[in-house]
């Protein structure tokens, strides 16, 4: 279950986490597990990670992020709180010219 789980973390491979912090994605959950990491808050965690193996910023959040996945504390897409948040600007389907009060009735007549 695990191993299934650590193909799927996400875009950092473990060669690559690897090459870049010393650590591969089984031996991250390993020595996370053991400080406890998973009743760590997210900021705890990064600081945790940064402070002890002395990892490049970006990776520590990373590390973090892939770590919070693997144990499902939470999921991709996702923050630490359960909340949703989405990497691209959201945008009305209607261009802002056209957007009048009439308009504006009719998509939520349609919606509604």
């Amino acid at each position: 279950m695990l191993l299934r789980k650590l193909r799927r973390v996400g875009k950092a491979r473990d060669e690559s986490v690897k090459k870049a912090t010393g650590c591969d994605w089984t031996k991250w959950v390993f020595v996370l597990d053991k400080a406890g990491g998973k009743e760590m808050s997210h900021p705890e965690l990064v600081a945790h990670i940064r402070e002890k193996y002395k990892t490049p910023g970006w990776w520590t959040q990373m590390v973090a992020v892939g770590y919070e996945r693997i144990r499902g504390l939470r999921a991709q897409g996702q923050m630490r709180s359960g909340t949703g948040r989405s990497a691209r600007a959201r945008r009305s389907p209607l261009r802002w010219r056209s957007f009048t009060p009439h308009s504006a009735m009719r998509v939520s007549a349609r919606s509604g």
